[in-house]
């Protein structure tokens, strides 16, 4: 009988062991391509809802409705910077809408808003055309009182349907220090607008003067233009860090000492070494203060945020002199965009404050 040939058995072939370690790369390459096709989706999905919100926006915006415009603008203003009161004046044409508010500790400026199909952006701060009406004390909120509230919202109302139609080619409101309200319609075809006048509340014809509200000449005028607006000058804090320091002193409470400071090129973070106010008037006062300033040095409110514990700052304040000093001594590079003094471990010894500026 013949022997049946038994088939050896041999070790598997080592292109085997290549295949396995291949297994673990294809399973994460193919959890890659997934996560990637997911992250490109998304995408794709949030350009189609821009595109489509943009849609609207501009729909919105071309309607020339104001009563609409000004809901919408007073959402995003709201929601961008926490300006829940009133502007204090305001320009509407076909672009869009122009706001002034009463932001910060400086009654003697307002903040510009623009709004249009972009949403809203900041603009600069202008100088309030009747500052020497102004009272003497002006309260950090810009909040109006009852009178004023009254013949503002006496003005939106009247306004709030109207279309930019029949030549109506733009609208001003503005404020006066009385609560009054000065109402301005610019009309007009080929020949230019003319602008007239309206009133609501008491108003003494030596208040009625009327600065041109609009941004730009946003139309041509068949009369002379008004007076503009006074534009500040603003400051860019890192190229100036001496300025900057100068604006601090503006600010800075009797007898206080620097924990921290930081520059951005449009804004001053400040933290000090002083006895600051407690939110709570039945609580001792906390040993360090905040206090932010624009690109124009205007501080952010007229008192100082009560802070228990320095972050990054030093627990031994210095003094500006100090501060001037340690910064000629810095590396300053060209055109920095941060300067920042602290007792941050990462620069510092965590105990004597250093200046980091890139």
């Amino acid at each position: 009988m013949p022997r049946r040939r038994q088939r050896q058995r041999g070790k598997p072939s080592g292109n085997w062991h290549y295949l396995l370690a291949l297994v673990p790369i294809g399973l994460i390459a193919y959890s890659t391509w997934r996560e990637e096709g997911v992250r490109i989706a998304e995408l794709e999905r949030e350009a189609v809802a821009q595109a489509q919100q943009r849609a609207l926006d501009t729909q919105l915006f071309s309607g020339g409705h104001f009563q609409l415009i000004y809901g919408q603008c007073s959402e995003w203003w709201r929601e961008r910077w926490s300006l829940h009161h009133q502007p204090e004046a305001l320009a509407w044409w076909q672009g869009g809408l122009t706001a002034y508010f009463q932001q910060g500790a400086d009654a003697g400026s307002w903040r510009q808003i623009q709004c249009d199909a972009d949403r809203v952006h900041r603009g600069p701060r202008v100088d309030v055309p009747y500052a020497d009406q102004l009272p003497a004390e002006h309260p950090d909120s810009g909040e109006a009182n009852s009178d004023d509230a009254a013949a503002w919202g006496q003005a939106l109302a009247q306004l709030g349907q109207r279309y930019l139609d029949h030549g109506l080619l733009g609208v001003e409101l503005l404020r006066l220090p009385s609560g009054a309200v000065l109402r301005r319609d610019w009309v007009g075809l080929e020949g230019g607008a003319t602008g007239s006048i309206q009133t609501y509340g008491d108003v003494d014809s030596a208040d009625q003067r009327f600065p041109w509200l609009f941004p730009a000449a946003v139309f041509p005028l068949g009369e002379s233009a008004p007076s503009e607006l006074r534009v500040r000058p603003a400051r860019r804090w890192t190229e100036e860090p001496m300025a900057a320091l100068e604006a601090i002193a503006a600010v800075l409470p009797a007898g206080a000492l620097i924990s921290e400071i930081e520059l951005t090129p449009d804004q001053i973070d400040i933290s000090v070494v002083h006895p600051t106010a407690a939110f709570d008037a039945d609580q001792p006062p906390a040993p360090f203060g905040e206090m932010t300033l624009d690109e124009y040095g205007v501080a952010s409110r007229g008192w100082w945020y009560p802070r228990e514990e320095p972050g990054f700052g030093c627990r031994s304040g210095r003094t500006l002199e100090q501060l001037s000093q340690l910064l000629l001594t810095a590396q300053i590079p060209t055109q920095p965009q941060s300067a920042w003094y602290s007792c941050s471990p990462a620069f510092s010894d965590g105990q004597n404050g250093s200046w980091t500026v890139r």
